[in-house]
């Protein structure tokens, strides 16, 4: 069985509910949501075994719902972060809503890491030898507002475009607080499926994401952000 961590009451009735599964980074978790906040949360095991227990989570989270409440949609972690992993959530998020007949919404991970201090920060999550995916954020107290869109590069280039950060909040704090020359303020978090939540609410209110939201979904757009192995063999065959 897994941890599974309540913020509200274990039998949620009347209630619009979001399945929110995260498996891009290897402390991913999969959690139900409200409107309200947070229902219940099961972090999986730490590690890239993510297949192994990914279904068996979602199955003890959906079995403490009160059968009068409804799940509107799914949202899931669509990246950056590991290959394999953004495949894994992406998979079973579109399995899920095609059999259940539930609308399917892919966030970036990245708006899942937050600063708990007002200020400016960056999430950042380790693209190992590619260096590291980022996304500029603010926050001012509950607000938190994110700038531009996720970002691959090397260290040395991404620091030359945080000027005025003042934290960085990510899951990798003790690989990259020594990589990276700058003086910032680190959180090790993992990442926060409520925000998730949060983070495709605010695409819809911003009016996108409203096709996604209509059907069921068949495909998603992966946030890969760096070319895989086929196509950069396929370009040195040209």
């Amino acid at each position: 069985m897994f941890p599974l961590l309540s913020t509200g009451p274990k039998e949620v009735s009347n209630n619009k509910l979001s399945l929110i599964i995260d498996t891009c980074t290897e402390r991913s978790v999969v959690a139900l949501a409200s409107e309200a906040g947070l229902v219940h949360s099961a972090p999986l095991p730490k590690g890239f075994a993510t297949s192994r227990h990914l279904f068996p989570a979602i199955e003890q989270l959906m079995e403490g719902i009160s059968a009068a409440a409804e799940l509107s949609c799914i949202i899931v972690g669509v990246g950056p972060g590991s290959y394999t992993g953004m495949r894994v959530g992406a998979a079973a998020a579109l399995a899920l809503g095609y059999g259940w007949k539930k609308p399917v919404m892919g966030v970036t991970t990245l708006e899942g890491l937050f600063s708990s201090h007002d200020g400016r920060f960056v999430s950042v999550i380790d693209a190992r030898m590619g260096g590291v995916y980022y996304l500029l954020g603010e926050r001012s107290g509950e607000e938190i507002v994110f700038f531009g869109r996720p970002m691959r590069a090397s260290i040395t280039d991404a620091i030359s475009h945080w000027a005025g950060v003042s934290y960085a909040v990510t899951p990798h704090a003790e690989q990259l607080r020594s990589q990276i020359p700058m003086a910032l303020l680190w959180e090790e978090k993992a990442i926060d499926p409520y925000q998730l939540h949060k983070g495709a609410q605010r695409r819809l209110a911003q009016g996108c994401g409203g096709e996604e939201m209509a059907v069921p979904r068949l495909s998603l757009e992966l946030l890969y952000l760096r070319k895989v192995q086929a196509e950069i063999d396929k370009e040195t065959a040209k």
